[in-house]
C-alpha cells in the first residue's frame, strides 16, 4: 500500500465522535513523520494528530466535520498527486473480503481494527456490544485471548455499602463505556439506585450490572417514562456538551427532575452550593464557598480550590486543578492535566487542552494548548 490512512482511534470512553477543528498542514501538502497534521475535538480535550510517516497529505473532511470513531478522515500518501475517491473504496472492498459470520458486527470494525487481527481466530461475540471496534480494542482482546492461565486475573468485588430502604430512583442516560462509569458512582452510594438507561445507539437487550436499556435518549421518550413513574430523577452522563445541554433543557421544561450523584468519596467544603445534573467522580475536591451550576461533568481527582463559580454545562477530564477565586463560565471542554492560576476567568464554549497551564484570563469561543517539546529517542 503506497499510502497510510488517518483514522479517528477511541481516545477516551466517553467519545463516540470528534470534530475536525483545524488542519495543521496545507492539504496536498509534504509533510514529515511526527509532524502535527490536524486537530481533533472531543469531549474532554483537543487531541493533536501527528503524521505516521513523511509523505503527502490529503484531507477526506473538512474542517468542522464530525469524524465518527473508526472513520478516515486524512490520508499520507507516498506520492503527490493522489486519488481520494478510492480510498473509501477500497476500505469497503477489504471489509467484504474478511469471513465473519455476522455482518452488522463486521461493520463495527475500522481498517486498522482489521490488520490488528491478522491471521487470528477472534470470538466475534466478545465485540457485540461495542459501537465501534478500533485497533486498540482487538489489541486488547488478543492480549487477553493468549494471556497464559497461570496469570489469568480474578474479577474484583469490593464490598459496598448496604442500601437505604428508601433509595431515590435514577435513570441514567447513556450506556456506553461513560454510562458504566456513572453506574459505578451510584453503586457506591447508600441514598440512590439505577433503575433504566436511555440509549440512542444500545437496543434493550444491553445491560450494565443486570439492568437494561429501557430505551431511547429522547426527551419524548423519557418523559413518557418519568410520567410512567418508573423513575424518580435523572442524570446525563458525559458526553458531546450540545447533546447533554439540549436533553437537559428540554426536559426541565417538562418538568423532569435532575439529580446530582457524587461519588462518596468526593471532598465538599463548607458552604459549597450546587444546582442539578451535576456527575462528580472519585478524589475531587471541592474547596469551601463553591459556586457550581448545573449539568456538570467532573471526572476522578480534580482540586476546585476555594471561591471558585463554575457555570453549566462543561466537562471536565481527570486532574484538572483551579487555584482560588477561579471563575469558568459554561460549555467549556478542559483535558487531562490541567493546571489554572488564582483569580482567573474562563469564558464559554473554549477548549482547554491537556497538559495546559493557564496564567491569563481565556474569552470566548477558543483552543488553548500549552506547546511542550517533547524527545523520544532509544535508550543507549
Amino acid at each position: 500500500m503506497s499510502y497510510i490512512e488517518l483514522i479517528a482511534e477511541r481516545e477516551s470512553a466517553n467519545d463516540e465522535s470528534y470534530t475536525l477543528v483545524e488542519y495543521l498542514a496545507k492539504d496536498g501538502s509534504k509533510v514529515s513523520e511526527g509532524s502535527a497534521v490536524a486537530s481533533l475535538e472531543g469531549s474532554k480535550a483537543v487531541i493533536e494528530i501527528s503524521s505516521p510517516k513523511t509523505g503527502y497529505i490529503f484531507f477526506l473532511e473538512k474542517i468542522g466535520s464530525i469524524i465518527e470513531v473508526g472513520e478516515i478522515y486524512a490520508i499520507i500518501s507516498e506520492n503527490p498527486e493522489f486519488d481520494i475517491k478510492t480510498i473509501k473504496k477500497n476500505t469497503a472492498k477489504e471489509k467484504l473480503n474478511l469471513s465473519f459470520k455476522n455482518t452488522e458486527i463486521l461493520n463495527k470494525f475500522t481498517a486498522n481494527a482489521f490488520k490488528a487481527i491478522g491471521s487470528e481466530k477472534i470470538d466475534e461475540k466478545y465485540f457485540a456490544d461495542m459501537e465501534i471496534v478500533t485497533k486498540i480494542d482487538v489489541q486488547n482482546y488478543l492480549k487477553n485471548k493468549n494471556t497464559s492461565k497461570d496469570t489469568e486475573l480474578i474479577k474484583y468485588e469490593q464490598t459496598l455499602i448496604k442500601k437505604n430502604k428508601n433509595m431515590q430512583k435514577i435513570a441514567v442516560i447513556g450506556a456506553g463505556h461513560a454510562g458504566n462509569l456513572v453506574y459505578d458512582s451510584i453503586l457506591r452510594r447508600d441514598d440512590q439506585t439505577v433503575v433504566c438507561f436511555f440509549d440512542n445507539y444500545k437496543d434493550k437487550s444491553h445491560e450494565i450490572g443486570g439492568i437494561k436499556v429501557s430505551g431511547l435518549a429522547t426527551t419524548e421518550n423519557i418523559y413518557e417514562q418519568f410520567k410512567k413513574k418508573y423513575f424518580d430523577a435523572l442524570v446525563i452522563s458525559p458526553g458531546i456538551i450540545d447533546f447533554r445541554k439540549n436533553l437537559f433543557e428540554d426536559l426541565e421544561k417538562l418538568g423532569v427532575p435532575f439529580a446530582n450523584v457524587i461519588h462518596p468519596n468526593v471532598e465538599i467544603g463548607t458552604n459549597v452550593m450546587m444546582g442539578r445534573g451535576n456527575v462528580i467522580f472519585s478524589g475531587t475536591i471541592i474547596g469551601t464557598e463553591t459556586r457550581i451550576g448545573h449539568n456538570n461533568f467532573v471526572a476522578s481527582r480534580c482540586n476546585f480550590e476555594h471561591h471558585n463559580v463554575i457555570g453549566n454545562h462543561n466537562n471536565f477530564g481527570p486532574s484538572v486543578t483551579t487555584s482560588g477565586l477561579v471563575s469558568i463560565g459554561s460549555e467549556n471542554i478542559f483535558g487531562t492535566g490541567i493546571f489554572i492560576e488564582p483569580k482567573l476567568k474562563i469564558g464559554n464554549n473554549s477548549t482547554i487542552s491537556s497538559g495546559s497551564i493557564l496564567q491569563k484570563n481565556i474569552g470566548d469561543e477558543l483552543i488553548f494548548k500549552t506547546k511542550v517539546n517533547s524527545i523520544i529517542k532509544k535508550k543507549s
